[in-house]
């Protein structure tokens, strides 16, 4: 009786991640994104820990990711508008 309810459990699990998985159009093929590009740091930057610097880095790194948040969301927002 365990082992069978063990193994229901399983497979009950499986399936319920498996159907988690999204739709088809996003999975499909994923469009390529720009990451922000870090900064190099020379060794001497490295020594001098400019708290300026680290902010405005910190600065360019949001701007990146929130161009990619307001990207996938004009996609969502076009797939809805295509839904409809």
């Amino acid at each position: 009786m365990n082992r069978t309810s063990r193994r229901f459990g399983i497979t009950s699990l499986c399936f319920i991640l498996s159907s988690c998985g999204g739709n088809d159009e996003t999975d499909a093929a994923p469009a390529p994104v720009a990451l922000p590009t870090e900064a190099v740091e020379t060794p001497a930057a490295k020594k001098t820990n400019n708290p300026l610097a680290s902010q405005q880095q910190l600065i360019r790194d949001a701007k990146g990711i929130q161009g990619i948040l307001d990207k996938d969301a004009e996609e969502k927002k076009k797939a809805l508008e295509k839904a409809n």
